[in-house]
């Protein structure tokens, strides 16, 4: 529901039969973006419009059920560029993300440009591609 979104962020380590974690963080968003969409196989570089105020996300998720590249903004000098694996989703959040793949190069891991278009590359088979993106609307 729009206005509504609640990201959590959780991170459990568990050997010897201890378990260390729990919730490292959560965010409340005060709006979002999602993007669920069935991309056909043997894609290349297919335009998907998706814009984003990189100055106003808390939390970005991505995530597809096949082996993708993803490139924003251009397919031949992208501002970012990832290869994203079959059911191994990737997780932002911001300021606690040091490793994150995505919105690399800002001062708190945020791109200082903002994405107007993701461009997918798919493999042999096609691919169910999942976006959500939290918002602070307040900035």
């Amino acid at each position: 529901m729009p206005g509504e979104a609640l990201a959590i962020r959780t991170v459990t380590v568990s050997a010897g039969g201890i378990s260390i974690g729990g919730v490292a963080e959560s965010k409340a968003c005060s709006s979002e973006a999602v993007f669920m969409e069935q991309i056909a196989a043997n894609q290349t570089n297919l335009a998907v419009t998706f814009p984003i105020d990189v100055s106003r996300v808390l939390v970005l998720s991505i995530g597809a059920d096949k082996d993708i590249t993803l490139k924003t903004n251009s397919t031949s000098s992208p501002l970012d560029t990832l290869n994203l694996l079959a059911n191994k989703p990737r997780h932002w959040f911001k300021t606690t993300d040091p490793d994150s793949e995505f919105f690399i190069g800002g001062a708190d891991g945020v791109a200082g440009t903002d994405i107007t278009t993701i461009y997918v590359s798919t493999g042999a088979a096609a691919t169910l591609l999942k976006i959500i993106v939290g918002f602070d609307a307040t900035v």
